[in-house]
């Protein structure tokens, strides 16, 4: 997840080893982990995302408006 938040979103990336043959023991006790620059870089991109649908939604519907 860190890897296609760092690259905003893509999922056009290599993985790193996953350490697939390990079992987590207790799933409600797991945590992901981020580094702090990779979260407020998501944070930002979302944002911006969200005011983008925002302006595309108002502009549809002010076409909308005028059929």
């Amino acid at each position: 997840m860190e890897k296609s938040i760092e690259i905003n979103g893509s999922n056009e990336y290599k993985l790193p080893h996953m350490k697939k043959d390990a079992s987590i023991a207790n799933l409600s006790s797991f945590h992901v982990e981020c580094d702090a620059t990779s979260y407020e870089s998501a944070l930002m991109h979302f944002n911006n995302r969200l005011a983008e649908e925002v302006h595309f939604e108002a502009m549809v519907n002010s076409q909308e408006q005028v059929i």
